[in-house]
């Protein structure tokens, strides 16, 4: 509700400005445009919502199938990404919050302007004229949805080192790949600056709040970094510092035992990503969708390695023999895979216990409550709401987007704190008796 009142405030032309000022601060302005549009067609039903979500998060089960296809992957290992990334528990706000609608759609534009740029390189050329506007176009976009996409430009860099990188790494040699493969990273450098400039210094200046200024420590750094693999990993709890090292000991292992760029890529995609709320407090599950693009490439190609030597070897036995090589390999898949569906199974039975259950059909009732009473309150004054349910900001922002005129200030008395005087000097007031909302004055 905050976020959906966040976007309606302002008006459309100040949201439709807010997506090509980047220098301005503006908070997340393509989220603010997915709640603006859907608040104007369909209000406050929730479905609509939802559905765009879902179509979304199938959309980027796409782009992780063409992500792995351009990274180097064969369709069984890209199909495999695509089973470990369609549903994630760990990552479970994703299909059940409608405020990580920021981190799907930075997803969308971050992984559209990687797999649109990679497509082109892949045909052994630079992007040139339009593509370049079109690359800057999806970037911008990703920008917009939220923070994680300031990594963009190092990920390019990331890419042109392991699979572009020069002959040989003296001055001359890295001079011309710096003006070559990896002049468009230089090139997106200025608008990762300038949205910075937005969120530090800008009239709406993210970083400005407590909850966005990032403490740089190594406690910080731990917490992130347990927290992230227990998320990331399914665990039950966050792992200490010893499974921390193991853990990435593990991957940088295999990563770097043989010359294979998809998953050195993925390895340095793993560690670059998080780093705009590696540092800020209590970043997890749907802030983790970015990273666990590469964490499912780089876990579908090394189970799909470890599948296919066993299923090789598994031929060797008289009595396996008939089954075949392929037929042993999909048994194999599935029979790893199955552990993976248990631990999400139990962390997805913990996310739908609470809020969901209890706080959805509360505020719901509340909507429907502003709908039927129908408040009659002039454009340009203001209204207090005595003994709200929900005790909370909701119902501030329920009543103003119900209300439907910008003009007009709500006062809840549950966070306003109002004293009686004022109360009585209202000239509007709602108030619930017995949980039902009637207009008094």
């Amino acid at each position: 509700m905050m976020n959906l009142y966040g976007a309606w405030k302002p008006g459309g032309w100040q949201l439709l400005l807010a997506q090509f000022r980047p220098w301005h601060g503006d908070y997340r302005p393509l989220g603010g445009a997915f709640y603006a549009v859907l608040f104007g067609l369909f209000g406050l039903n929730p479905l609509p919502y939802r559905v765009v979500i879902l179509l979304l998060l199938g959309f980027n089960l796409w782009l992780i199938y063409r992500f792995a296809r351009l990274l180097g992957c064969d369709e069984r290992r890209s199909a495999v990404a695509v089973i470990l990334a369609a549903y994630h528990a760990g990552l479970g706000s994703l299909n059940y919050n409608t405020d990580a609608i920021y981190d799907i759609l930075c997803f969308t534009f971050y992984l559209g302007a990687f797999v649109y740029y990679v497509s082109i390189r892949r045909r052994g050329r630079l992007l040139g004229g339009w593509e370049n506007t079109a690359f800057f176009g999806l970037f911008l976009c990703a920008l917009n949805a939220k923070e994680m996409a300031l990594t963009l430009p190092l990920v390019l860099l990331a890419y042109e080192a392991f699979y572009h990188r020069p002959v040989e790494w003296n001055w001359s040699g890295a001079r011309a790949w710096l003006f070559g493969p990896g002049r468009l990273a230089q090139c997106a450098v200025p608008l990762d600056l300038l949205y910075l400039y937005g969120k530090k210094f800008g009239p709406n200046a993210l970083m400005s709040m407590q909850a966005y200024q990032p403490v740089f420590s190594l406690d910080r750094f731990l917490k992130f970094q347990t927290g992230c693999i227990k998320d990331m990993l399914l665990r039950p709890a966050p792992v200490g510092t010893l499974g921390l090292l193991f853990t990435w000991t593990l991957l940088t292992w295999l990563a770097w035992r043989i010359d294979r760029p998809v998953l050195r890529f993925c390895w340095a995609f793993l560690i670059v990503t998080p780093v705009p709320i590696e540092f800020l407090e209590g970043r997890y599950q749907a802030c983790l969708y970015i990273p666990f693009a590469a964490l499912a490439v780089f876990a579908a190609t090394v189970l799909v390695d470890v599948a296919d030597a066993a299923a090789r070897s598994l031929t060797g036995l008289p009595v396996l023999r008939r089954l075949g090589r392929d037929i042993l390999l999909a048994a194999l898949l599935i029979a790893a895979l199955v552990p993976y569906v248990r631990a999400n199974w139990r962390i997805r039975n913990g996310l739908l216990h609470h809020a969901l259950v209890t706080q959805g059909p509360l505020t719901w009732k509340v909507i429907q409550q502003f709908r039927a009473v129908k408040p009659k309150v002039p454009p340009g004054s203001s209204v207090v709401i005595l003994n709200d349910p929900l005790q909370s900001y909701d119902e501030l922002y329920i009543a103003s987007l119900c209300l439907g005129d910008r003009s007009v200030t709500v006062h809840v008395q549950s966070v306003d704190h109002l004293p009686p005087e004022e109360i009585a000097k209202a000239p509007h007031v709602l108030i619930y008796q017995n949980g039902e909302l009637v207009q008094i004055r």
